[in-house]
């Protein structure tokens, strides 16, 4: 499949690339701040106290509780910061975008990474679906768009990994394929 033959084509939006990246500094700065925050505390400490042997060996202590906390917030965010590069990594070498159009048939792609072409001819209308879960963290709000065919199938493709103005995605299919209806864009 050719991308210039796209009517329209989206990989992971911008959204989801600044998403990561904060996701990177902030993996960055905690631990950071973790080391500086109790070098901050030693230093303060140290300034007001005696140098006797049970602050000496208390301190031995704390130390190497905190050289295990820096150590684990370094582990951490390794670990973090390549979960996110591999993710931007394998979705920006994607051989499909997560939604696209041909002159001949719209192509996207399901979270679990299946590809699907539907003719235009058999889409009988695409909707908009925005879906609020709630949970014990509060909520969250996922995006599709539902293409439905004549034989009634619906397929929902997410769309959280793009733009949130998907408005594009409506002006293209209504100057394309004026017939099939859109439904809560």
């Amino acid at each position: 499949m050719n991308k210039d033959d796209y009517e329209f084509a989206f990989f992971a939006g911008e959204n989801y690339y600044i998403s990561s990246v904060v996701g990177i500094i902030m993996s960055i700065i905690f631990p950071l701040f973790l080391i500086a925050s109790i070098q901050g505390h030693d230093s303060e400490h140290n300034l007001g106290s005696s140098s006797s042997y049970s602050y000496s060996s208390a301190s031995a202590e704390k130390g190497s509780v905190e050289g295990f906390l820096i150590f684990f917030a370094i582990i951490a965010s390794v670990i973090i910061i390549t979960l996110i590069v591999r993710s931007m990594n394998a979705e920006k070498d994607s051989k499909y975008p997560i939604l696209a159009g041909t002159a001949e048939e719209m192509v996207f792609r399901l979270s679990n990474g299946n590809v699907h072409f539907l003719e235009w001819e058999i889409i009988d209308s695409i909707s908009h679906k925005q879906v609020v879960e709630y949970d014990e963290d509060g909520s969250s709000t996922s995006h599709y768009i539902c293409p439905k065919t004549k034989k009634g199938e619906v397929f929902e493709i997410s769309i959280s990994k793009l733009d949130e103005n998907y408005s594009d995605i409506q002006q293209v299919l209504h100057k394309y394929h004026p017939e099939i209806s859109l439904i809560d864009f």
